[in-house]
């Protein structure tokens, strides 16, 4: 229901929320899944309206591509709607090293997450009260990230 609440608020609408609650619920039932996930409401938004393409992955840079694969990859094997940026770059470590690249440093990885935000690919928030550090977290609001998983595997 996060997830729902922080997608629609961009969009100031509250049948926009009604309307992907209602898809997300369709798409878990389709796959005769027993409650909604944030992989059914990230598919809910991008059957809605999707920012996201194929071409504009094409144009991301080798190591934005390595934080959105990373990101795609750590989502989707927790079925979480959120990750915290620690996370995230421990991910992208692997991943760099699956490809046979060095990972940059975690200040440049930030600044990749803050282009990928700027893009519209994922969503960034200061972690809430009650959580060490000042993280942030991050999901992806607008395709399921077994898609981009998919799509990013296919382009590295």
């Amino acid at each position: 229901m996060k997830l729902i609440a922080d997608i629609a608020s961009v969009w100031g609408d509250a049948r926009f929320a009604i309307e992907l609650l209602w898809k997300a619920g369709k798409i878990a039932e389709e796959n005769d899944d027993l409650e909604v996930t944030p992989e059914h409401v990230r598919a809910a938004k991008a059957d809605t309206y999707s920012v996201i393409t194929e071409s504009k992955l094409k144009y991301l840079g080798k190591h934005e591509k390595f934080v959105l694969l990373a990101i795609a990859r750590k989502l989707r094997r927790t079925g979480k709607a959120y990750l915290r940026t620690g996370e995230a770059f421990d991910v992208y470590n692997v991943v760099c090293e699956e490809h046979g690249e060095n990972p940059r440093k975690e200040r440049q990885f930030l600044d990749y997450l803050k282009r990928l935000h700027g893009y519209g690919f994922i969503d960034l928030k200061i972690s809430g009260a009650g959580e060490r550090g000042r993280s942030h977290l991050i999901s992806l609001p607008d395709i399921p990230a077994r898609v981009i998983e998919e799509k990013l595997r296919e382009m590295c």
